[in-house]
């Protein structure tokens, strides 16, 4: 496990090992950094596939890194303990919205060239709790090459642009 600044001020990236956390997005964590969370010390506590975002006053990290660290640690030795953000409603749909947009511009611009280059067609479906749902049509449909296509250019497209995505899937497959 490693830090890497985030995007915002105050944003630490920890890069975990892909699978030791099944849950994604804001996350109430177990432990010390739970109790780290509710007092204040940490502001946000997000999880991506291969991360753990972690929030909290600039100015504070240089006092708090080392515990964070430590408490990251232990909390990822359970990860069944990792619940959703309670007070997520909101922010989800706020987060929902943004990924909506950016899927929106990903399918008017490049992906979405290439596609209708080759005869096909891609149309934003739905964003639920960071899941973009996607319909492919036209050439697309039956297409061997439409799973790559999903997945390294729309899905990878989208991750650049936005850490919230949760997954992609076309419309009638499991995510």
């Amino acid at each position: 496990m490693h830090p890497e600044p985030g995007e915002l001020p105050g944003q630490i990236r920890w890069i975990i090992p892909p699978g030791v956390l099944d849950i994604r997005g804001p996350v109430r964590a177990p432990r010390e950094l739970g109790r780290m969370q509710n007092e204040g010390t940490i502001d946000e506590i997000s999880v991506g596939p291969r991360s753990v975002l972690i929030t909290a006053d600039s100015s504070a990290w240089r006092r708090i890194g080392p515990a964070v660290r430590a408490a990251l640690t232990d909390a990822l030795r359970t990860p069944g303990d990792w619940l959703p953000n309670a007070m997520v409603p909101d922010d989800r749909a706020s987060s929902d919205r943004a990924i909506e947009d950016i899927a929106r511009d990903v399918i008017r611009t490049q992906v979405g060239d290439y596609v209708r280059s080759h005869g096909g067609r891609i149309e934003l479906v739905d964003v639920c709790d960071g899941v973009v749902t996607v319909d492919l049509g036209g050439a697309c449909r039956g297409c061997r090459a439409a799973h790559d296509t999903l997945r390294s250019g729309f899905e990878g497209e989208l991750r650049r642009r936005c850490r919230d995505v949760v997954g992609v899937r076309a419309r009638g497959d499991r995510l």
